[in-house]
């Protein structure tokens, strides 16, 4: 596994003080590898932060939408998971179509085959309240991402401005779950409203009782925007409202895998 690993290295040209793996050595042993960019075999770091998760034995990845509760789900089942990505931003935040572009056909040239890609979506009005509270921390008073000098709606707004300042310069869910000409979505998708339908999903896969924690929440604050500017949102980000709105109560927004296997989408 030690070779797959410096292949991610190569790959995305990673420096060696901010990539950290964890590996779980066999399906057929219970020994755990964990692996640190500066000298393969120490001991990693505790999880602080949103991670991608992978479960080669049941057959899951869960992918790292920004500002979807993944850190949560990182404390929760990280010490389970086989490998987890947790920096640099770019590979565990990898979008879904890179994912199965670029890590993909390294995992099945690993023998980690037939996996189902899980993610969370968060009601994208929502979405960008969680990223202007998390902007506001006093960490970034006085810089250019800093949301703490501008309200609500100017954010929104700015977010969707054609030329954006640096604290409404982010990207959208829905592109963020496009596979474009990758191949099929998703597998199973999630509300991030809706923690529960996950946790029963994951429960089901993974066979043990999950516990979810709260972790990195910004702290809660009233959010308002004009009537202006939120038809303006809907408008603009319809993509991501109408992906939103599909997703099914007990998750998942498209068809399941054996009915898209009829579209040869794999």
């Amino acid at each position: 596994m030690s070779a797959f690993v410096r292949l991610l290295f190569l790959t995305y040209e990673i420096k060696p003080r901010t990539f950290q793996v964890k590996f779980k050595h066999s399906q057929h042993s219970r020994k755990r590898l964990r692996i640190r960019s500066r000298a393969f075999g120490t001991v990693a770091a505790p999880w602080r932060g949103p991670e991608m998760l992978l479960f080669a034995r049941e057959k899951i990845v869960l992918l790292s939408v920004p500002k979807t509760g993944t850190s949560a789900w990182a404390a929760a089942l990280g010490a389970q998971a086989s490998l987890v990505l947790r920096a640099p931003p770019a590979l565990k935040h990898m979008p879904l179509r890179r994912f199965r572009r670029r890590l993909l056909p390294l995992l099945e040239a690993s023998g980690v085959t037939g996996l189902e890609i899980v993610a969370v979506m968060r009601a994208p009005e929502d979405w960008l309240g969680s990223w202007y509270r998390y902007r506001r921390r006093p960490a970034l008073n006085g810089q250019p991402a800093s949301t703490g000098s501008v309200s609500f709606d100017a954010f929104v707004r700015a977010y969707l401005a054609e030329d954006r300042p640096a604290y409404a310069d982010l990207g959208s869910q829905a592109r963020f779950l496009d596979p474009g000409d990758s191949g099929p979505p998703v597998d199973h998708l999630f509300r991030y409203e809706n923690p529960g339908a996950l946790v029963a999903f994951l429960e089901s896969r993974l066979g043990r009782r999950i516990d979810l924690p709260r972790r990195n929440r910004s702290p809660a604050m009233p959010l308002a925007l004009s009537p202006a500017t939120r038809t303006r949102l809907r408008a603009e980000r319809a993509a991501d409202f109408a992906l939103y709105e599909s997703i099914a109560a007990a998750g998942s927004a498209w068809p399941p895998r054996s009915a898209r296997a009829e579209r040869n989408w794999r």
